[in-house]
């Protein structure tokens, strides 16, 4: 069964990657698409910080057709996949210089490796853009937008337009297991602090902004990336107490989009299911064709994780669509494309209430 979901979600990158070549032109599901999140998500906004958390140099990107652009990824990041299957072209990064004039219509990409939704995490990579600098960042985009295309126009046009969350591990591997630097741990209990986050996100003025199409993700199983393998000594098992302190956090996001579901009018919010859908890739990996489950193809040290993927430190696996994890935090290009999948137009098990195939439509 896996096997074959296998062989037709590859069919399906196969014949989008096809039609992209010979030039066929496919609906655009959305008019536009809005990035929210951390380096899952990030194109090249911290290529314009002083931080640690850069990958504009290889081997990152060496399976992209432009090379190191700032994602974190050899290849394609989940939302790279997802701008394929809606035909949506890549979002430029929103600090660039050149994200500006029409090719804002079409989207921008806000997220900031290392961000959180707490101000405070990521701060032991110097810098970066939290959730509220991102909306920030978004408020100004949105009346460039009206100006372009005045303000009945623009409101239309966000409101039609898709908006992708994908943020809040760095408030767990870069604030809450590092309380040296920020000391969560001293202030909140596990519980809590899965709240905390949840009540947090709830606050984003998304909504009062114009947007009514979201996507949200929850968070992967954080117990199982090379880095909390190698941190914890771990003999490559996933770390279950880390992994129970994500399942916390994912139900109390999904009741926030409930509840936003049912009250905020128009809305549509749904949740996709990074942790069930990554998981089961860890549980049966030789079923979707993985060899690796616990080592980041680039690196270095234990699982490859100790060292980051940087030129001249780091070693690259030759078989990369073999590898769950690309370094020691992000999938690999081939991880992406299922997930991507699984997310468009898979079951209730991965996106609910609806998928984003679906999301396009109401």
């Amino acid at each position: 069964m896996a096997a074959a979901l296998h062989r037709l979600l590859a069919a399906a990158i196969v014949l989008l990657s096809l039609q992209a070549a010979q030039g066929v032109e496919k609906k655009r599901l959305f008019p536009a698409i809005f990035v929210f999140g951390d380096s899952l998500a990030d194109n090249g906004n911290n290529n314009f910080f002083l931080t640690l958390a850069r990958a504009d140099m290889p081997p990152n990107g060496i399976d992209f057709p432009s090379g190191p652009t700032g994602r974190f990824c050899n290849g394609k990041t989940i939302i790279d996949v997802l701008c394929d299957f809606v035909a949506l072209p890549y979002p430029p990064p929103s600090l660039a210089p050149t994200t500006t004039g029409p090719i804002i219509l079409t989207g921008v990409n806000y997220a900031s490796a290392a961000g959180g939704i707490l101000a405070s995490s990521g701060r032991n990579y110097i810098d970066n853009m939290p959730l509220l600098k991102q909306l920030q960042h978004f408020n100004v985009t949105l009346d460039a937008i009206r100006k372009q295309l005045g303000v009945a126009n623009a409101t239309k046009h966000v409101s039609d337009s898709m908006f992708a969350i994908v943020i809040g591990s760095n408030d767990y591997i870069n604030n809450y297991y590092i309380n040296s630097t920020t000391r969560s741990q001293q202030f909140y209990g596990k519980r809590t602090f899965a709240s905390l986050l949840a009540k947090t996100w709830m606050k984003q003025t998304l909504y009062s902004m114009g947007a009514r199409k979201f996507v949200v993700s929850g968070l992967g199983p954080l117990g199982c990336i090379p880095s909390e393998l190698s941190r914890r000594n771990s003999t490559g098992e996933c770390v279950e107490s880390v992994n129970h302190m994500v399942t916390r956090y994912n139900l109390a996001l999904r009741k926030s989009i409930k509840r936003m579901n049912s009250k905020l009018r128009g809305a549509k919010l749904i949740y996709t299911d990074a942790y069930r859908a990554l998981l089961e890739i860890i549980h049966a990996p030789s079923s979707f064709g993985f060899e690796n489950v616990n080592s980041g193809c680039c690196g270095a040290g234990k699982f490859n994780a100790q060292l980051p993927c940087y030129p001249l430190i780091s070693t690259v696996c030759k078989h990369r669509s073999s590898y769950v994890f690309w370094d020691a935090f992000h999938p690999t290009e081939a991880v992406n494309v299922l997930l991507g999948a699984k997310f468009f137009n898979g079951s209730q098990s991965y996106a609910r209430p609806i998928n984003i195939q679906r999301l396009a439509s109401v």
